[in-house]
C-alpha cells in the first residue's frame, strides 16, 4: 500500500508496512534524502488559533495551520537523543471584508 501525503510541511512519499499493537502505522519516510522507519501517532487538536495579517492594501486575512498527522522517527533522535517528529499539515485561510 503507498499513500502520497500532500502537504505544505512535509510531502513525502510513505509506504505503509503494517499496524503495530497499538493501532500507530509503521513506515518509510525519506528524511534527509534518505528512507528511514517512522510511525503514524494519534493525537487530539487541543486548541487551533487563527493568526491575522493586515495586508498593505487594508484587507485581513485569517490564517491557521491545521495538524493532519504526526509521524514520529523510530531510529532517528537529535542530537540531544529526543525523537524527531514530522508534521503533515494544511493551511487554512480565511480573508476578512
Amino acid at each position: 500500500l503507498v499513500i502520497l501525503i500532500r502537504s505544505t510541511g512535509i510531502g513525502y512519499l510513505i509506504t505503509v508496512n503494517n499496524v503495530n499493537n497499538w493501532g500507530f502505522y509503521n513506515m518509510k519516510v525519506q528524511y534527509q534524502g534518505r528512507p528511514v522507519e517512522g510511525e503514524a501517532v494519534e493525537f487530539l487538536t487541543r486548541k487551533e488559533d487563527f493568526n491575522e495579517y493586515q495586508l498593505t492594501n487594508g484587507k485581513i486575512l485569517k490564517i491557521k495551520m491545521v495538524v493532519t498527522r504526526i509521524i514520529k522517527l523510530t531510529e532517528e533522535k537529535t542530537p540531544d537523543g529526543n525523537p524527531i517528529y514530522l508534521i503533515q499539515s494544511q493551511n487554512v485561510v480565511a480573508p476578512i471584508d
